[in-house]
């Protein structure tokens, strides 16, 4: 609230008559204009529809292989024209293998491969002319090697995460003299199934705790929550501090 006026997203969602999700409108609930709208297939969103200030801004379309996964994610301007496409593959397990993109002159822009017997990660980038302007490698969860050219600032690409765990995240900052740097963050969830962060911890190298996040929350029947308080800590703060507060009301369908 700000000033007694709300500022934030009002989410309308059409389901047909079996209770599955067809359309969602997302509106500015300050002024009423539609922001975003969502067509919904069996497989997830087939296509995203961006305003600004009620006009058309871009467009995106996803398509789904039969087991569910996203291969193609193409974005196109108000005029149609295709500014960007995001292929991926997956195999029937979901396990990732091969990522590219497509800028909007038709050339490749990145390439992503994971090879999942040997456990290695590549991935390299490319100028407009289609030299590489960056590469790295990932064996076994470890950086094997990184090389971006001297004079390159710092580009997409050159800060990357790997999953050793599902509650943890290894971050790597990388600079085009081939020195990276390490962080980690971990989670701890409220429940088995990693809904609900309890904290969010992230360390560098050495161990030593850069930034906090901790989570306190009221549970419905459902084990979703109605209110949250959320804490934060840097360097900087002699305790935790309250961060915000949030709350809100859910209602289920019933079949």
């Amino acid at each position: 609230m700000v000033n007694g006026v709300f500022h934030g997203q009002a989410v309308r969602i059409v389901y047909d008559a079996s209770g599955h999700a067809l359309d969602r409108f997302v509106e500015d609930a300050s002024t009423g204009e539609l922001m975003r709208h969502e067509v919904v297939g069996p497989r997830g969103i087939t296509e995203q529809t961006l305003y600004q200030q009620g006009t058309l801004y871009w467009r995106q379309t996803f398509s789904y292989d039969q087991y569910g996964h996203t291969i193609d994610w193409i974005t196109v301007d108000s005029n149609g024209k295709q500014i960007a496409r995001i292929h991926t593959e997956r195999d029937a397990d979901g396990h990732f293998k091969e990522k590219w993109g497509m800028r909007k002159d038709g050339k490749i822009d990145f390439l992503q491969t994971y090879d999942a017997k040997t456990e290695e990660e590549h991935y390299l980038s490319f100028n407009q002319f289609g030299g590489v302007s960056l590469s790295w490698s990932v064996i076994a969860g470890k950086l094997a090697s990184f090389w971006e050219p001297p004079e390159f600032p710092s580009q997409f690409g050159d800060n990357f995460n790997e999953h050793p765990s599902s509650d943890t995240a290894e971050n790597y900052a990388c600079h085009h003299d081939g020195k990276c740097e390490l962080s980690r963050i971990h989670y701890d969830y409220l429940d088995p199934d990693e809904r609900n962060p309890v904290s969010a911890e992230w360390q560098d190298a050495d161990g030593n705790l850069r930034y906090a996040a901790y989570y306190e929350y009221e549970i419905d029947t459902f084990r979703n929550w109605t209110y949250r308080q959320v804490w934060v800590w840097t360097p900087e703060l002699i305790e935790r501090k309250l961060l915000e507060t949030d709350s809100r009301t859910i209602t289920y369908w019933q079949k």
